[in-house]
């Protein structure tokens, strides 16, 4: 069967009509710079991501840890480990609005030392001293011989030249006297010297 020339050209519109439509239809769906990709939940690319975010951790490019675990936590906020990284990252590129928002997620889900002492220094360097001192607080008080989270509290009275030390002093006190704790005695020593 012999297809007339005419007919090849009408072919050879349609199928570049279909290409070209086919393109523009793509063009809607690629995720763009601005948009916000999500990873899902326990696919391999997430975990690849991860890996590759541990990378960048230890080769200290927190701005490339970010960009690969960004759309990983999107995808799984309640996935710990990745959103600890992601804070670690925000922490060190000093994004403290997004490091609060990450550790206020991570203490809901898990009550934790660790994550009150980040979410108590993002308030520190972000200038809300209240906060900050409730987080150490709230650190102290779950694990009373968690020496960081002491020094961290000292250091923030000591940077506002000790206002409100009676605070601190009361603070140290219950603690030493509710859990026998030698930790809070000793910081508390510390504290009435100055």
């Amino acid at each position: 069967m012999k297809i007339s020339r005419k007919r090849k050209i009408l072919y050879l519109i349609i199928i570049f009509l279909l290409v070209l439509a086919l393109i523009v239809v793509l063009s809607f769906f690629r995720p763009t710079k601005n948009s916000e990709s999500v990873i899902s939940k326990g696919s391999v690319l997430a975990e690849e991501n991860y890996h590759k975010a541990l990378k960048a951790k230890a080769d200290q490019d927190y701005q490339q840890v970010k960009i690969l675990l960004d759309p990983v936590v999107r995808g799984d906020s309640e996935n710990v480990i990745y959103s600890e990284l992601l804070g670690l990252a925000e922490f060190n590129l000093r994004n403290f609005e997004n490091v609060i928002n990450i550790y206020d997620k991570l203490v809901g889900l898990e009550q934790n030392v660790v994550y009150y002492n980040y979410l108590a220094n993002a308030w520190r360097e972000m200038g809300n001293f209240q906060s900050a001192t409730l987080n150490y607080q709230k650190a102290i008080e779950l694990n009373p011989e968690f020496r960081t989270a002491y020094q961290n509290l000292i250091n923030l009275y000591q940077s506002q030249e000790w206002v409100n030390k009676k605070d601190l002093v009361a603070f140290l006190q219950r603690i030493a006297s509710d859990s026998k704790n030698k930790v809070a005695g000793e910081y508390l020593e510390e504290i009435l010297k100055k």
